[in-house]
């Protein structure tokens, strides 16, 4: 937003009323007018009317939609259920803002469609489920913390040489650790 704004753009985001205004919406939407949307049919209205209306400078439209990472998350990322978000998704955009879009907005509109990061099917690993682990489980302070993907270990006192060697035991080159220290140290 500051450097869109300071370059002379008039910046917007459009995010679902659920995230509009939290903190990592505050943090990453400074200097942008904010605009929630509730359904995907709400979403591009929205944005035709944004679109819709007379430059007076250039104008971005951000929108972020997280109904097909959301359900590509429960379902998977090849279930029907995302697939049909997506077909929503698009039909929506194709019916309320591709094919009613001023004449005159549409000479200068340009539609990017990005994603934030890729999915991959996983098959739940029973080995891998901390509820099969008691004696990890038992190192540690609470429960992991963060996300699959990057879990944070709060070991009890004393114990973060023993969790080391369990999952270095358990689990052979399938983990990697780094304390929090050393995390903090290279600037983390």
């Amino acid at each position: 937003g500051p450097h869109l704004t300071k370059a002379g753009i008039e910046v917007h985001a459009l995010l679902s009323k659920a995230i509009q205004h939290s903190g990592l919406s505050q943090m990453h939407y400074s200097e942008v007018e904010v605009h929630g949307f509730r359904t995907v049919t709400d979403l591009w209205h929205m944005a035709r009317v944004l679109a819709d209306r007379p430059l007076t400078s250039p104008r971005l439209i951000w929108i972020y939609y997280g109904a097909v990472d959301t359900l590509s998350h429960s379902y998977g990322p090849d279930s029907e259920q995302a697939m049909l978000e997506l077909v929503r998704f698009m039909e929506a955009m194709l019916a309320i803002f591709i094919s009613k879009i001023h004449p005159m907005a549409r000479r200068y509109t340009l539609i990017f469609l990005l994603s934030d990061h890729g999915q991959i099917a996983t098959a739940p690993n029973p080995d891998f489920d901390l509820g099969n682990h008691d004696s990890l489980k038992d190192k540690l302070h609470l429960l992991p913390t963060g996300e699959n993907r990057f879990a944070y270990l709060h070991p009890r006192p004393g114990g973060t040489e023993a969790i080391s060697e369990y999952i270095d035991g358990t689990w052979p080159g399938s983990f990697s650790m780094l304390p929090s220290q050393i995390a903090m140290e290279h600037g983390l």
